[in-house]
């Protein structure tokens, strides 16, 4: 699957089946995928809609230096929720 290792493989039920580089099986996720997964990303605070994916960039070469100084100085965590 990627240069890590990990392979898909279908088992005797044609269910995808997801191992490690080491070949044990990798967990089945916790959620129900079965599930409505918009209300699921909503729950969550995930809003995901018909412009997510576009990319707001245009091609121009990357500028480093303001690239740095975002990462040093653009960044405020999100405040935290009173319990």
């Amino acid at each position: 699957m990627h240069e890590g290792g990990y392979r898909i493989e279908r088992d005797r039920n044609d269910k995808l089946v997801f191992r490690r580089p080491d070949g044990t099986l990798v967990d089945a996720p916790p959620v129900d995928l079965t599930s409505d997964v918009v209300e699921l990303n909503r729950q969550v605070g995930l809003v995901i809609g018909d412009t997510t994916s576009v990319a707001l960039w245009s091609g121009e070469r990357l500028d480093y230096a303001m690239a740095v100084d975002a990462l040093l100085f653009g960044y405020s965590p999100p405040p935290k929720h009173a319990a």
